[in-house]
């Protein structure tokens, strides 16, 4: 009866919803047009395939796995970002004013000192505009590119433009050596940045509770393109900062998890990549899942070795798994040619091309398979019996048509409605 309601209301039917009978309800879906959705993870249409959408394998969600999973518990608390620029400036004057009431200035000459601070950090524009006499107006790619960038870039628009920024008299230590740095950070001098953020985490743990983390992270992203080693450690600095109680009015301790993942997975680090993306999830960072996914589907094309090593681990193999059942089953066929057979193929190749005497490769002469059979026959040789994960595999196994391995994923099932 509610879908015969659904199904009046949708498609605006002359007759009486009270009318509707069951036979009515089978023809309007029969002949009902498809229903588009968007979205890259799931089907476009429904209702328009006929007996393929009753008996094609079914799809998770992967937010809604990993979600419903609750693998970790974050000690840290993500702070969203809805203006990135503005909700930084807003932190900063914030924090500047507690600092100084902890110092019992006096209010009146606490306001003119954040004041005067807003002005001097105002001269430091993020996005600011190339010069029109040169240029004209920036083209929208000049937007994109100044919104994603890490780090200045020469090429860029100059991000001072006019008078130098100076540090206001009255301005706590840290909060000026903070701003040294960043004055340089924007100047493209790194150097110099390091160097006052440096300075600043020298002082003594009293003097510098408000800029610490906010010091170490910026440490840590002015590394992360040249040393790995230094910028992750700098990450964990800033959480470990957090957790001792200084101050962290941006959230930095649960983006400094996502910020040292990028940076594990960049060197090819899926592990500690995912586990560390898992804990930024749960802190409330929505993005994290989106890099989840990445770097599950990542891990899926690493060599036989990690694979195994992968599945091995309780939590990693639970994600991995949660991807594939959720649309990595569908991505394409791989190369799983051992280095000497691929590098005999490419000779041959070479010499075909020299001399027709050779023969020229064949398509069919390379060994491809589906990551995800190549994932559940990674967790078949690792050993895995976790009985949490049995349901997933086994619709993994299912997707993938390797129905003897779903049936001996679903007898180490539990009952449940899944």
């Amino acid at each position: 009866r509610q879908i015969a309601e659904l199904l009046c209301r949708s498609t605006r039917s002359a007759v009486r919803c009270g009318d509707v009978r069951p036979a009515a309800v089978l023809a309007l879906a029969l002949v009902a047009i498809p229903i588009l959705a968007c979205g890259p993870f799931f089907p476009n249409t429904l209702l328009d395939r006929g007996d393929q959408a009753v008996l094609t394998a079914p799809e998770a969600r992967f937010r809604l796995e990993i979600e419903r999973m609750k693998l970790v518990a974050s000690a840290h608390r993500a702070l969203p970002a809805t203006n990135h620029l503005q909700q930084t400036f807003d932190a900063e004057l914030a924090d500047l004013g507690a600092a100084l009431e902890r110092r019992s200035v006096p209010a009146a000459e606490r306001h003119a000192i954040v004041e005067r601070h807003r002005a001097e950090r105002g001269k430091i524009s993020l996005f600011a505009r190339p010069d029109e006499a040169d240029s004209g107006k920036p083209s929208p790619n000049f937007w994109v590119k100044e919104a994603f960038v890490l780090r200045p870039d020469p090429t860029n628009a100059a991000r001072i433009n006019g008078p130098m920024p100076q540090v206001t008299p009255g301005l706590p230590e840290e909060f000026a050596d903070y701003f040294r740095g960043s004055v340089a950070w924007h100047l493209g001098k790194m150097p110099e940045a390091r160097a006052a953020w440096l300075v600043l985490l020298a002082r003594p743990p009293a003097a510098r509770h408000f800029k610490s983390a906010w010091a170490a992270f910026m440490l840590g992203k002015s590394w992360e393109e040249e040393d790995s080693r230094r910028a992750i450690a700098y990450f964990k600095q800033v959480r470990a900062l957090a957790k001792a109680g200084f101050a962290d009015t941006l959230g930095l301790a649960a983006a400094s998890l996502g910020w040292e993942a990028r940076v594990q997975l960049r060197e090819k680090n899926f592990a500690p990549a995912i586990e560390l993306y898992l804990d930024q999830a749960a802190s409330g960072d929505p993005s994290a899942v989106i890099s989840l996914r990445w770097s599950a589907s990542a891990a899926l094309h690493a060599p036989e070795s990690k694979l195994r090593a992968l599945a091995s681990q309780p939590r990693v193999q639970r994600v991995i798994t949660a991807y594939v059942i959720s649309g990595g089953w569908r991505e394409a066929p791989m190369d799983v040619d051992s280095g000497v057979k691929e590098g005999m193929i490419h000779a041959l190749e070479k010499a075909s091309a020299k001399a027709a005497v050779f023969p020229q490769p064949k398509p069919g002469w390379h060994e491809l398979k589906e990551p995800a059979l190549r994932w559940l026959e990674a967790v078949e040789a690792a050993g895995v019996k976790d009985v949490e994960s049995a349901e997933q595999l086994a619709l993994a196994a299912y997707q993938g048509g390797q129905m003897e391995k779903a049936q001996r994923w679903l007898k180490r099932a539990r009952p449940t409605p899944v």
